[in-house]
This record gives C-alpha cells, sequence and structure tokens, in this order.
C-alpha cells in the first residue's frame, strides 16, 4: 500500500500544480501559490524522504517511486513541464531552479532512451527497458513533449538552460 501511494502521490503532484495555474487564471488568490511552493519541495526530497528525486540519476524526478524502478521518460518530462509553467506562471523561483537541475539532466541522460537502430529511430519508455516504447508514448507523447522544449524561441523553456 505504501508503493501506491507513492506513486499516488507523484502523479497528483504535477497534475495540482497544473490545475492551480489554470485556477488561479480564473480566481487569482495568494494562496495557490503558497499551496504550489509546497507542492515543489516534494521535488527536492528523496525518495525516501517522501519526495520523487533520485539523485543517483543526476537531478531526476521519478513517476515511479519503489524498489525495483525504471526512470521513466515522459513521467519525467510531464514533470518538467509542470514546474516550468509553475515558474513561469507564479514567477517561482524554487520551480526555476528545480526546472534548470531537471532539463541539465534531461540533456544528460536523453541518449539513454534513445534506440537507433540501422533502419528506425525509437525512444525507451524507460531506462531498465530493453525494448522500444509503443507507438503511443513514442510519437504522441515523447516527440511531442520533446517539441514543447524547443517550440518557441521566445518563450521556449529551456532556452538558455542546456
Amino acid at each position: 500500500m505504501q508503493a501506491v501511494r507513492q506513486l499516488e502521490r507523484r502523479v497528483l503532484q504535477v497534475r495540482i500544480l497544473s490545475v492551480l495555474i489554470r485556477y488561479d487564471a480564473l480566481y487569482q488568490d495568494q494562496k495557490h501559490k503558497e499551496w504550489a511552493e509546497k507542492i515543489l519541495i516534494t521535488f527536492e526530497l528523496l525518495i525516501e524522504e517522501g519526495g520523487v528525486k533520485d539523485p543517483t540519476y543526476g537531478e531526476w524526478y521519478d513517476e515511479y517511486t519503489g524498489q525495483e524502478r525504471g526512470h521513466v521518460l515522459n513521467g519525467f518530462m510531464y514533470a518538467l513541464i509542470s514546474i516550468w509553467e509553475c515558474g513561469d506562471y507564479f514567477k517561482s523561483s524554487k520551480a526555476n531552479d528545480l526546472f534548470k537541475k531537471g532539463i541539465q539532466t534531461l540533456n544528460e541522460k536523453l541518449p539513454e532512451f534513445e534506440l537507433d537502430s540501422k533502419y528506425f529511430k525509437w525512444s525507451r519508455y524507460d531506462n531498465k527497458c530493453v525494448w522500444c516504447s509503443g507507438i503511443h508514448y513514442h510519437k504522441r507523447v515523447h516527440v511531442y513533449q520533446l517539441k514543447i522544449f524547443i517550440r518557441d524561441n521566445k518563450r521556449s523553456c529551456i532556452e538558455g538552460n542546456l
């Protein structure tokens, strides 16, 4: 049951940050920024401390926090997107710092998720999987997430962070 709680905590953190931003756009209230800052603390805490950070793999924010886990690419990128949105919307220095550390890790670790064969290029779902991700994860998730990081040079969330 503890593993389920940890998994739910991680999935919910990213979604709650996203919802807080959208809710605050409608009903501006300082409490929303305060709640977002509290949620960001979990990205600074190690998994063993109840957070989602795994420093053994860079500044990685894990989707799955169980014992036998791989580092899931799309979960990490979803976390980075939500952290970036939080920093951009709430002008949070904590979020900006977490994002910079995370995007550096993504830049360093992304080659480990590439499957480059003679006939095709594809991506891994996680760093422990020997098979490629399904078409949904590769074309409809991984590729689109990476496009978010490079889409608009004027507001690019990775501009100046790599």
